[in-house]
């Protein structure tokens, strides 16, 4: 039984929250495909390489030469950089993102220097 000031829902809730969740996720993804080819013309103009590692991975980097490394992956909404080659601070102002709004954000965020 819940009490009322309980906010965690009961264990009954679990498969829809689970289902709902999972189609949020091949949402977010199928979103991230549509966009790919728009905001990987977006990066290149700005001199970033936008590319597809696999189904639902992908990577924000400099042209050319080293340099950061962000690995995006839309259908969890997670943004990592990686351990070794640090990226900009992406401001994204803690709304859901979507590719062509994180290329925007890291070309701010190189243009400010942060």
């Amino acid at each position: 039984m819940q009490d009322a000031d309980d906010p965690k829902p009961e264990r009954t809730d679990w498969p829809e929250f689970k289902a709902r969740r999972r189609a949020e996720r091949a949402a977010r993804r199928g979103r991230a495909e549509m966009d790919f080819p728009d905001a990987r013309v977006l990066a290149f103009e700005n001199g970033l390489t936008l590319a597809k590692i696999a189904e639902g991975h992908y990577q924000l980097r400099p042209q050319g030469a080293k340099g950061f490394i962000i690995n995006l992956h839309p259908g969890s909404g997670r943004i990592r950089s990686d351990a070794n080659r640090r990226g900009p601070y992406l401001d994204l102002k803690g709304r859901p993102w979507i590719l062509p709004d994180v290329v925007l954000a890291a070309v701010a965020a190189i243009a400010k220097g942060t």
